[in-house]
């Protein structure tokens, strides 16, 4: 929980919204200007990228971070 609360205060709108996007599509490939988005989130570890053989690269948001994803769908960005 403690985690959570970190990571609810120090995201940016962008980053929750790169967030919200993966979780919906599953990945975090982007050729635009959120490429930085992107990859500033994955250093912090919010989204996994995984590998499965049959499906190629995949992204999920950090299961720590599933109970802000109803919050943070709720709230107008």
């Amino acid at each position: 929980e403690e985690l959570r609360n970190i990571y609810d205060r120090i995201l940016t709108r962008e980053e929750i919204e790169k967030l919200v996007e993966i979780h919906d599509n599953r990945e975090a490939g982007d050729e635009t200007m959120q490429d930085d988005i992107v990859r500033n989130l994955l250093f912090s570890l919010t989204p996994v990228e995984y590998e499965p053989k049959e499906e190629g690269i995949r992204c999920v948001v950090n299961p720590v971070l599933l109970p802000l994803l109803e919050k943070w769908k709720k709230v107008p960005m």
